[in-house]
């Protein structure tokens, strides 16, 4: 046993002295966090019943997001065990104009006690071309309303 806690902190040692000895570099441009272009998910709730799982939420983008994106604030109800997109809807209930649109989706993920959640903005841009704009979060669910952020990971 003693021989195994001193093999064990020489080998803690040696990969701190090793490492330690490699050259930091630092690039002059950096990325940070806030260049990365998010949504906002705001009041998420969900619920399960025997017919299947579902949730709620308020979400949003600024227009601009990433440039010539339009913003928009809409409302989305994925639900579990369809795992399909589903669209969301306008606020007032009103269309979606045929430039833009956006859809939800809620997946297995490899953590079952997560919530692995998407949505995509798919809308034209001033040249006609078709922009996908992507974003994925995985949660740890509460039972009250939780606001978070979907960075956009995926655009094409």
């Amino acid at each position: 046993m003693r021989t195994n806690i001193i093999a064990a902190l020489l080998a803690t040692v040696a990969t701190c002295t090793s490492a330690s000895a490699i050259p930091q570099h630092q690039s002059q441009s950096r990325s940070t966090c806030s260049e990365i272009p998010t949504f906002q998910a705001i009041h998420y709730t969900w619920g399960c019943s025997p017919g299947g799982c579902s949730s709620n939420f308020n979400l949003t983008a600024a227009e601009n997001y990433r440039p010539g994106a339009p913003g928009f604030e809409v409302v989305c109800s994925p639900i579990f065990i369809q795992q399909l997109w589903v669209p969301c809807r306008n606020l007032d209930g009103s269309d979606f104009p045929a430039t833009s649109r956006v859809a939800a989706i809620w997946t297995q993920g490899p953590e079952y006690e997560r919530q692995f959640l998407g949505v995509e903005h798919i809308y034209q841009d001033k040249d006609g071309k078709t922009i996908n704009a992507t974003a994925r979060a995985d949660i740890l669910p509460v039972r009250e309303p939780v606001d978070f952020l979907f960075p956009v990971n995926l655009i094409s």
